[in-house]
């Protein structure tokens, strides 16, 4: 259970804090600029990004950016911190990784310049950034990344990232810029586990990883107040710091949006962090204020279903007919106001190999004729557990479509702590939720989302060959190979449904009209290495 309770508070911090990921670039472009070519597995090295600086022409120096954030971040180890609030604020512009994530869902560079994979997956060699220190003044080397991923897979150390490198099986630094893993098997999805693995300084005191921060990044950790903001300054010896053009950012805590809003509209506050879409008209209607939303989302909200609780739930039909009464597209311009799509997939659009699989027909009648060829044409009784919020919007739209075929769905909303009660014990009928750290390869989602709770979703009997063929993509070095692989998956998920993707919802956040230049991709990392106002 201490292993599902782990990967269970993750994906609710996931869901309920915020996304993820960020963008990158080589030896003499800021890291967030857009490469003309991104480098992945057997790709080989990863090409210059354009030296074009959004930034360039606006003044430089004198100003900060405040963020209205409404969870206080007053834990800062890089190690053990799940909360994507600090994954989305703080990994890129204190800390940096490897590699990043852009606007497009594609592998950037980062601290590594380019890396190269070999044909058979056991074999991955970094080059890596040169001229980089460490805040404390310390050279970043190899020796840094070898010890960070050592760190983060020894369980003494209670990383929750480390099953993510499990199949790393040797790790050689023949010089200062290079590194080299050895796999135990191939894991495609390792370049994802990069690309949020923040690098730290095999000098630091692991004792003060909770108290304090010793990156690469642009900014440097300057203090944290309890109940007030996290400061940071710009780092004068930052290895791009001629383009860099704030003099720091302060993470400012607020209760809620309501709050931060007023903040904004007063000029107290630059920017709003992970905006509620219902306050989004009111931001666009103010002057001098603006929305903006990620180019991509991986933010997908979807239905956990208890195959082994509900017997309906397992009889061909009910749940197709189910799915025919839920009117997404009323549920994205209600509920998110616009700022969310009908998904057709099982994983977000971005991901590698997304096919659509769902018919995503809205019919009543149809639905009650398709539940007329099941053994429950008189309907049944269920209970759905949700969240207040959007979830309960969802809920309620849903509740009254099926009412209209016979089936009775009965609406409990929760707090997090019994939610989370119940999703740990997996006793309910069907839950809803939402995921956003789940990177561009599917592998991460159906290990960690469809994998790892398999034994309590379903089973083999329920679902049968669905757990082989998730070990299969995850360990399968072939990209055709692959992509047939989860081809099948997708298949399979969407024949039995122990889980159904209905929505991907959009990443937003306000800001002030002049604020300019913040990279903000898909999984909704923000990075401020190039960010001014104009």
């Amino acid at each position: 259970m201490k292993k599902i309770k782990m990967l269970s508070l993750l994906l609710v911090l996931a869901m309920l804090l915020g996304l993820m990921a960020g963008c990158g670039g080589t030896d003499d472009t800021p890291a967030n600029s857009s490469p003309s070519s991104n480098a992945s597995a057997g790709s080989g090295d990863a090409e210059a990004p354009s030296s074009t600086n959004p930034g360039t022409g606006a003044p430089a120096g004198g100003q900060t950016v405040t963020i209205a954030n409404l969870d206080e971040i007053n834990d800062f180890d890089p190690f053990t911190n799940q909360q994507t609030t600090y994954l989305c604020l703080i990994n890129n512009n204190c800390m940096e990784t490897l590699l990043y994530i852009d606007a497009d869902m594609e592998y950037a560079p980062g601290l590594a310049t380019s890396w190269t994979v070999s044909d058979d997956g056991l074999s991955y060699e970094f080059q890596l950034r040169e001229g980089v220190k460490f805040h404390d003044g310390a050279d970043f080397t190899a020796e840094d990344v070898k010890y960070t991923i050592e760190y983060t897979v020894d369980p003494d150390n209670g990383c929750w990232r480390a099953g993510y490198f499990s199949s790393i099986a040797g790790i050689e630094c023949p010089d200062d810029h290079t590194v080299r893993l050895t796999l135990s098997a191939p894991a495609p999805a390792l370049l994802d586990s990069f690309s949020s693995l923040a690098i730290v300084s095999s000098q630091q005191d692991p004792g003060t990883y909770s108290s304090t921060l010793n990156g690469t990044g642009p900014f440097r950790f300057v203090s944290y107040t309890a109940n007030d903001a996290v400061v940071f300054e710009k780092d004068a010896d930052y290895w791009d710091a001629a383009n860099v053009q704030l003099d720091g950012l302060t993470i400012k805590f607020v209760a809620d949006y309501t709050t931060a809003i007023t903040s904004l509209k007063a000029g107290d506050i630059d920017l709003i962090y992970n905006l509620d879409a219902s306050y989004a008209e009111d931001v666009e209607a103010a002057d001098g204020l603006k929305v903006v939303t990620s180019p991509t989302s991986n933010s997908t909200y979807l239905f956990e279903i208890g195959l082994h609780n509900v017997p309906a739930f397992q009889e061909e039909n009910v749940l197709k007919a189910m799915f025919m009464c839920l009117d997404t597209q009323t549920m994205a311009d209600e509920v998110f106001y616009g700022y969310a799509s009908p998904s057709l997939g099982v994983v977000h659009a971005g991901a590698k190999y997304y096919q659509d699989v769902y018919d995503g027909t809205y019919d009543i009648e149809a639905a009650k004729a398709l539940l007329a060829t099941t053994s429950y044409a008189d309907g049944f009784d269920f209970t759905m557990y949700c969240m207040a919020g959007p979830f309960e919007g969802i809920a309620v739209i849903w509740q009254q479509a099926l009412a209209q075929i016979g089936i009775s769905m009965k609406i409990e909303v929760q707090e997090m702590s019994v939610w989370l009660e119940h999703y740990l014990s997996r006793d309910y009928d069907m839950i809803s939720n939402s995921y956003s750290m789940v990177g561009t390869d599917p592998a991460t989602m159906m290990t960690l989302v469809v994998g790892g709770l398999f034994d309590y979703q379903a089973s083999e009997a329920l679902v049968p060959g669905l757990q082989d063929l998730i070990a299969q993509g995850a360990s399968t070095a072939s990209d055709s190979e692959r992509e047939r692989i989860y081809g099948d998956i997708f298949e399979i998920l969407a024949e039995k449904m122990p889980l159904y993707t209905y929505l991907s919802v959009d990443n937003l956040y306000a800001a002030k009209a002049n604020l300019e230049g913040i990279s903000f991709n898909g999984e909704a990392r923000y990075i401020f290495t190039h960010a001014y106002f104009s």
